[in-house]
């Protein structure tokens, strides 16, 4: 398992895999090597940070309305954290604010929530600190980095397939891990709940709609 705590540790270990030396940094890049890492790091880290629902990237936030709302379709516009990467799930205090309906703009999240001042966000951050990571995320990180720059250092399809078997391998098994150190949420909508809260539900979980 590899045990890294920068960005650089993680870059030659993916260059390992290709059969490539290692580089000093990337901050600036350089040499052709350093380059080409730096154009595949962070869109690599983003990508495998939006793929789950990673427990070491999971942020709640209080996000306040904005005085200018939505030309149509929603009443309010919320404000998403500048570290905002995926929304997992909001939720308002109103007993009423039972809208299951939102669209994200830009840096917006619209939703029905009758003018709240703030509401509940959940949501996975764009962590850039490897040491905050998960392991397990790290290892395929390095896979996925790794297979993304194969092609352009060895021109052998063979080696892409190498990678790209062993990410087929090793994604399901880092994603039902990192699951299970959360419990399962199943949100029931009956005519009782809807009676004393509302919310709005985060694709992705499993919700049982009750008449």
């Amino acid at each position: 398992m590899a045990v890294v705590s920068e960005p650089i540790g993680i870059i030659n270990l993916a260059l390992d895999h290709v059969g490539q030396p290692s580089i000093a940094t990337i901050d600036p890049p350089v040499t052709k090597t350093e380059i080409i890492m730096a154009r595949h790091y962070d869109l690599n880290r983003r990508h495998m940070l939006r793929k789950g629902v990673w427990n070491f990237a999971k942020r709640r936030a209080d996000i306040t309305r904005q005085a200018t709302a939505p030309l149509f379709d929603y009443t309010d516009s919320y404000i998403l954290p500048n570290d905002f990467l995926r929304l997992l799930s909001i939720q308002g205090s109103s007993e009423r604010f039972q809208n299951q309906a939102y669209d994200i703009q830009g840096r917006y999240v619209y939703v029905n929530a009758e003018g709240a001042s703030s509401i509940h966000l959940r949501y996975i951050a764009d962590v850039t600190d490897v040491a905050l990571w998960d392991s397990a995320f790290t290892d395929l990180l390095i896979l996925y980095l790794a297979r993304s720059v194969a092609y352009t250092f060895t021109k052998d399809e063979s080696v892409v397939k190498r990678l790209n078997d062993l990410i087929m391998v090793e994604t399901p098994e880092t994603f039902a891990v990192d699951g299970q150190e959360r419990p399962p949420i199943r949100i029931q909508n009956s005519k009782y709940r809807d009676a004393r809260l509302g919310s709005i539900i985060s694709p992705g979980y499993y919700v049982d709609f009750e008449e």
